[in-house]
């Protein structure tokens, strides 16, 4: 086989795999190092591959070939991961399987006192020491493995891992483990002669209802946080008033200046005012009538609320509780009612059987007596446990003129019921099934139905007048489809501790000129800690990931790292040279998702506010928009001496631990005079060249173009700031003239730079490059 045939995958992320160095760190080397190699081509080297090949011909001399070829690769990147005594241990081993022998007899984990250690981790292992269900099932998992890597007889059943991982759920989880517990068996039911009748439940099937049930928990605490803030709006809206007392009539409520008793005017004068404000009352509660909307939710349950409190007051012994007054919304919902004798219904479409009731009346507010219709067999549709299931309810009262639904918790505990309340959830279960349950909401336990046949049938009706929203796991695929909004972008993200260790980037363009250098982009960045920006021209998008590599090139040190490169989803952003770079250097990359920009909105601000700047500054200084990516540096420079929010001090000052001097700031496009370098310049003429200024570079040299359109950099410079006013007042820079013809930038040579070193200045032939910036300025190319 060619060696073509026998490509294998590269090893260039080995970095994110520790180096073996001790006998804690070999389960977890020993399995990530077998999987890298299996993922990268050389698993067939612990398997089919193992030995080395035999026989004579070409074909098997190229077979072996290959085989030490493989082996070499493999070998070399087990010892890439390995620190030096574990390297010494296995430098004269020639294939792969050899040395992860040698490796296992000298790091692995042997003896009672690691068994005891890997022991206490699983056992001790709770939710609360983990980020949510998710990561407490995987270290859960971790921990199993690590038991049984240790040794086989270490072996732990499923239903004692299924056990250990629902017991460690906590104490919040006691309603969901009661109904669990009541409809899965840990342990597989079995006939008279062994046959499984019914199978144990799987560890996913309780992974995935302890998920569901920590979305519902955390459902019922945001619910909860959001009543608490408006009810604490509510309090923070009253205002403390102090009644005021009069110091002649000593009565509450007014002062001594608006006394009727001392000023009679004023009585007259308050009649009408309080005549005109009651007619106009009186107008506007018509007009609301009118024009009154269906109340909203929370008001429906309030008013629920208060009817379930005053309308049920008196009873008959037989018979459940009946109210004497409507309420739309107590016909839609059913309730839980610890104070009904008999279950009571107003809905006749849901029964499935119904007779002729032939006892007394319900006794109903203020003695009044309402009759019920029938009695028969009702039937409910439920979410229990996240599935629809059907409720049966017998002897049922049917009463239309309650206007409520009442399920009587007395009559359900007569059945053989079990009814178990706790943190706002109640669940009846009968014969260890889960008959329905209920959540709490404004003082009511309200039974958990299926709304979806109603919402159907109201057209896709918004949840908004009286509908109960559907849950999570009961959702209207239609509506979702057509009806799915833009969720709002909350949340934070993550925010660097130290400096360069989390970085914003992006890609702003194309501008709609080239520069004069070709530019139509320009690569940004941002160090979240200190707010220091970089700005690199470019003129393809592909080069962002070249200018990443330089940035860190210029700015990182050993104390200083990068760790986080926050960017969203664009090609330039997933290339393959900058994601191998990213894992070469241990950087993770957070990619936003797809046209979600405001999750990079740190990048996509600076870039506003560069575009911005530069396009108000090329305005006012009436430079070419050629220069635009000297003018770009400029206002990336100036953004990083001047005060940023988020923070206390500037970000030049932040990264660099120094003040900014700002001396040599200078209106970006003031006319200037630059030093021409005494080599260059004829005895008796000019000493200084007409210039215009583009930018800085660092604190002390200035870059200028000429009236030829040549670009250099100088630093004894002498500039005119007034210029730019003058000229928008019409008169010329140098002769004063008025209407002077504007100066033409346009460049008729080559762009010649000039270097000074010291006070001895040089003029060059060769094309502009720019001199190597501070660590707080990034270089043009």
């Amino acid at each position: 086989m060619s060696a073509s045939k026998e490509s294998t995958g590269t090893l260039g992320n080995l970095a994110s795999i520790p180096k073996l160095e001790s006998t804690a760190e070999w389960i977890n080397w020993d399995r990530e190092m077998k999987d890298h190699l299996t993922v990268s081509g050389y698993g067939d080297l612990f398997k089919r591959n193992k030995e080395k090949p035999t026989g004579a011909g070409a074909e098997t001399i190229e077979k072996i070939d290959n085989w030490l070829s493989k082996q070499e690769r493999a070998c070399g990147a087990v010892l890439n991961r390995l620190g030096y005594n574990a390297r010494e241990q296995v430098k004269n081993k020639e294939t792969v399987t050899e040395m992860f022998s040698e490796l296992e007899k000298r790091f692995k984990p042997k003896g009672s006192a690691v068994f005891q250690e890997l022991d206490r981790r699983y056992n001790s292992l709770t939710l609360d020491q983990c980020s949510g269900v998710m990561n407490f099932a995987e270290r859960l998992r971790e921990a199993q493995s690590e038991l049984l890597q240790l040794d086989e007889t270490c072996k732990i059943g499923r239903p004692q891992f299924i056990n250990k991982f629902l017991t460690g759920l906590g104490p919040e989880y006691e309603v969901f483990l009661t109904a669990f517990y009541q409809n899965h068996n840990l342990l597989p039911e079995r006939g008279p002669n062994g046959e499984v009748t019914k199978p144990a439940v799987t560890f996913e099937i309780a992974l995935s209802a302890a998920e569901q049930e920590e979305m519902n928990l955390q459902q019922r605490e945001k619910d909860k946080i959001q009543q608490t803030a408006l009810l604490a709006r509510a309090h923070s809206n009253r205002k403390d008033r102090t009644i005021q007392t009069c110091d002649h009539c000593n009565k509450p409520g007014h002062t001594k200046a608006a006394c009727f008793g001392l000023h009679p005017d004023l009585l007259e004068e308050f009649r009408k005012k309080r005549t005109f404000r009651n007619e106009r009352r009186e107008t506007k509660l018509g007009k609301r009538k009118e024009n009154s909307s269906p109340p909203q939710l929370d008001e429906n349950y309030t008013a629920a609320v208060s009817f379930l409190n005053t309308a049920f007051i008196s009873f008959q012994p037989q018979f459940g509780l009946a109210a004497s007054e409507p309420s739309k919304l107590l016909e839609r919902i059913h309730v839980l009612d610890s104070g009904a004798s008999s279950h009571t219904f107003c809905h006749r479409q849901n029964f499935t059987s119904l007779e002729k009731f032939t006892g007394p009346a319900i006794n109903g507010i203020a003695g009044s007596a309402i009759m019920p219709e029938g009695q028969g067999t009702y039937t409910l549709q439920t979410i229990r446990n996240n599935a629809k299931g059907m409720a049966t309810f017998h002897k049922a009262l049917y009463v239309p003129g309650a206007h409520c639904n009442l399920i009587s918790v007395s009559v359900l505990e007569e059945d053989g019921a079990t009814i178990l309340i706790r943190n706002g959830r109640a669940v009846v279960t009968t014969h260890g099934k889960v008959i329905l349950s209920a959540t709490r909401k404004f003082g009511l336990y309200v039974v958990d139905e299926d709304d979806e046949q109603l919402h159907t049938a109201m057209a896709a009706y918004s949840m908004s007048t009286g509908i109960t929203p559907l849950s999570d796991s009961n959702i209207c695929e239609a509506c979702v489809k057509g009806r799915i909004k833009e969720r709002p972008h909350r949340g934070c993200i993550r925010k660097g501790t130290r400096s360069l260790e989390s970085l914003h980037g992006d890609v702003a363009g194309p501008y709609p000129e080239e520069s004069i250098d070709g530019h139509r982009y320009w690569a940004c960045f941002i160090d979240d800690f200190t707010k220091m920006t970089w700005v690199f021209p470019i003129k393809h998008k592909s080069e962002f990931g070249g200018c990443f590599r330089r940035l860190l090139e210029q700015v990182e040190t050993p104390t200083r790292r990068c760790r986080y490169l926050r960017l969203d989803r664009a090609g330039e952003n997933q290339a393959d040279t900058l994601t191998l770079y990213c894992e070469n250097k241990m950087i993770e990359m957070m990619l936003s998702a797809t046209e979600q920009h405001e999750q990079n909105g740190v990048a996509e601000v600076a870039n506003r506010v560069l575009l911005e700047k530069v396009t108000s500054t090329l305005i006012h200084s009436g430079l070419e928009t050629k220069y635009w990516p000297y003018v770009l540096k400029a206002m990336a420079y100036v953004r990083n001496i001047s005060p940023a929010s988020g923070c206390q001090v500037t970000p030049y000052g932040a990264w660099h631990k120094e003040v900014p001097d700002l001396s040599h700031l200078r209106v970006i496009g003031s006319r200037g005079f630059a030093k021409i370098p005494s080599a260059k310049r004829k005895k008796m003429g000019d000493k200084t060249v007409p210039c215009r200024l583009l930018g800085y570079q660092g604190s002390t040299n200035y870059v200028l173009v000429d009236d030829d359109g040549k670009i250099f950099f100088a630093n004894n410079v002498v500039f005119d700031e007034k210029f730019l006013l003058r000229k928008r007042a019409g008169s010329d820079q140098l002769t004063g003239e008025p209407n002077a013809k504007r100066m033409d930038f346009t460049p008729s040579l080559p762009t010649v730079p000039i270097t000074e070193n010291s006070r001895t200045e040089e003029v060059q032939t060769t094309p502009h490059q720019s001199n190597p910036p501070d660590q707080n300025e990034s270089n043009i190319h």
